[in-house]
C-alpha cells in the first residue's frame, strides 16, 4: 500500500497519495 510508505514520509504526501490512490 503507497499510503503506508507515504506516511513516514510526511501527512501531506499521504492525503495527497491517498487520494490520487482513490
Amino acid at each position: 500500500m503507497p499510503t503506508v510508505r507515504n506516511k513516514a514520509l510526511g501527512k501531506k504526501d499521504y492525503y495527497h497519495n491517498d487520494i490520487s490512490v482513490s
